[in-house]
């Protein structure tokens, strides 16, 4: 067992160290492009003003998408929101997905929908339409009621909407999610300032947690009080802020958010729009649209655009978290196998030859890794083979940089767009960022490991996040008040 034991140290510390050595100067290069990237946005953003510039005419009409499924809590909030974008031309569609709770009756109810006929092709084969419902109040809503399919994702509810839609750009959004008025306007932006034509793009996802709205609008936003949310604050940062916008000048964008994309519907259509089967539809269609255009030999990008923003609540307990990121990882594994044809193949770009490689060795192999890695220090340090010089360097490739870019994202977010209006809320977050290689990072680890196990059992779908509802001004106003 010894022998075992000091051969398996021997074989992994010098991969271990590689590894996370090769990684962190990968993201060392994605962070400094970010900064570039955020500087030109940011500049962008400060300069243009979108309706003294652009004639209304100029931005093409969308179609605003929302799958909802058991989404009471926020549904009404959510709605109201886009209905009251500042945009020229748009329709919301919401699809109900056979929701067990108050959802349709609520939309009925508040915004008096009454049935009628369907006016369109059926492009897209779904499951079964129960019924197709307008608005009295507000004329750009419909609202679809959709029978429950045999999987539980959401790409037949999406399909559906993308049937429905009347316009050649569709957005996607989720129900528990706030955008802010001059969203969509800003991320359609990028198609006048793009020097190629635009697949599709993708903007900012904020944590909604503890914030409260006025029209669609955040009133003095705050860091989450939980302690949950308040760790995934840095993560979204750096998801967002730091890895998307480096990879617009890498040319491999290879994930536009579920949460808020927009996309020609054309090449939604050509893809045969979203995979039923997919837990993770978003990346698949990404990917899906990415192999389209570079097969057809087109011109194209796929840009991320910082500064439209769309609030989301986060899951504030472990076993909500945990559940979300094994489907994460579950819904990773499904897509990078699918599309095992644009590993290292040059035929896609960017994509093929650095987007699609990270994806595979930087995410999807990462936690397993992980584990190894602290199994070998472990082992080593209990063996003797290995010193503590040793043991701080691997902390310090795993942890320590990826903390210092969090810390840099955290900064580049505060220098720039600063969202959050007081000081004291990024250096809560820094803090925050600080801690989450210590108990936090292990905890996504396992769920990641665990989202290994039930890909291999092929088990697994999207679940049900519980909702708390997004707060406005006046019940800030009222909890704030003296009693």
């Amino acid at each position: 067992m010894i022998g075992f034991l000091r051969r398996f140290v021997g074989f992994w510390d010098p991969i271990l160290l590689w590894y996370f050595g090769s990684l962190n100067l990968f993201y060392g290069v994605l962070f400094t492009l970010s900064v570039f990237e955020v500087w030109k946005h940011w500049a962008l953003a400060s300069r243009l003003r979108l309706t003294g510039r652009l004639p209304e005419g100029a931005f093409p009409p969308v179609s605003v998408l929302v799958p909802a499924f058991n989404e009471e809590a926020v549904i009404v909030s959510s709605v109201d929101a886009l209905l009251h974008l500042d945009y020229p031309d748009y329709e919301v569609i919401v699809v109900n997905d056979a929701s067990t709770d108050g959802t349709l009756p609520l939309l009925t109810e508040t915004f008096d929908l009454y049935p009628v006929p369907p006016a369109f092709t059926h492009r897209l084969s779904t499951p079964a339409v129960r019924g197709y419902y307008r608005s009295r109040r507000e004329p750009r809503l419909l609202v679809v009621d959709k029978e429950k399919g045999a999987v539980a994702t959401r790409s037949a509810p999406l399909n559906v909407a993308v049937n429905a839609s009347r316009y050649p750009y569709c957005a996607i959004i989720d129900a528990d999610t706030i955008m802010e008025p001059s969203a969509l306007r800003r991320l359609a932006r990028i198609m006048f300032v793009s020097r190629k034509p635009v697949a599709g793009t993708g903007g900012t996802i904020r944590v909604a947690n503890g914030v409260h709205f006025r029209g669609g609008v955040p009133v003095a936003p705050r860091v989450p009080r939980s302690w949950l949310a308040s760790f995934q604050v840095p993560e979204y940062f750096r998801a967002f802020l730091f890895g998307r916008l480096g990879w617009n000048r890498l040319g491999g964008n290879m994930l536009i958010s579920g949460a808020f994309g927009l996309w020609q519907k054309r090449l939604m259509l050509a893809v045969g729009g979203y995979r039923e089967d997919s837990i993770a539809e978003d990346l698949e269609l990404t990917i899906s649209i990415h192999r389209l255009l570079s097969e057809r030999g087109e011109r194209y990008d796929v840009p991320f655009v910082p500064d439209p923003v769309v609030w989301t609540e986060v899951p504030e307990t472990i076993e909500t978290l945990g559940n979300q990121r094994e489907r994460w990882h579950h819904g990773l594994l499904g897509t990078l196998f699918r599309h095992w044809k644009v590993f290292l193949n040059p035929r896609y770009g960017a994509v093929g030859l650095i987007a699609f490689p990270y994806y595979v060795l930087g995410e999807m192999l990462a936690p397993i890794v992980e584990v190894i890695g602290y199994g070998v220090i472990a082992a080593g340090l209990w063996l003797g083979i290995l010193d503590v010089r040793y043991a701080l360097l691997f902390f310090g490739l795993a942890f320590g940089y990826q903390m210092l870019l969090s810390v840099g994202g955290v900064w580049l977010e505060f220098l720039t767009f600063r969202v959050y209006p007081r000081a004291r809320d990024y250096a809560r977050i820094i803090v925050f960022a600080l801690l989450e290689p210590f108990g936090y990072r292990q905890l996504t680890v396992w769920w990641r490991l665990r989202g290994f196990w039930s890909f291999l059992r092929d088990v697994g779908g999207w679940g049900q996040q519980v909702r708390r509802g997004f707060a406005t001004a006046t019940d800030a106003a009222e909890s704030e008040a003296p009693r």
